[in-house]
């Protein structure tokens, strides 16, 4: 019988590229109650409006001469929607693929999110 050797060596993940999206997950897509002061701070602090935008897009919202506020607003009301979890959940899971190929030295430069 052979002997079998096994290391696990965990590498840094630059964090500094794009949103944290784990922080969405504390208030979004697994719970049922939502806290949206806290998704309305975290989508105002964390994203630009052409982010929200891109997000708008994705859902098959239109933008139609929004202001962030209210593009804020209109994510708000479409995430916290329980028809729309399953939606939600694959756009975070997606977000989240593609934060971590813009930070591999490899595929960061055929990203272009």
């Amino acid at each position: 019988m052979e002997n079998i050797n096994f290391s696990l060596n965990e590498l840094e993940i630059n964090k500094q590229v794009g949103v944290d999206i784990d922080d969405m997950n504390l208030f979004l897509g697994y719970e049922d109650m939502y806290d949206i002061e806290q998704m309305k701070l975290y989508y105002s602090t964390n994203y630009t409006i052409k982010c929200l935008t891109q997000i708008l897009q994705y859902y098959g919202l239109a933008k139609n001469k929004m202001v962030k506020e209210e593009i804020i607003q209109v994510l708000l009301f479409f995430e916290t929607d329980p028809e729309n979890k399953f939606v939600v959940e694959r756009r975070l899971r997606l977000w989240r693929n593609i934060h971590e190929l813009k930070t591999d030295p490899y595929f960061s430069k055929y990203i272009l999110f």
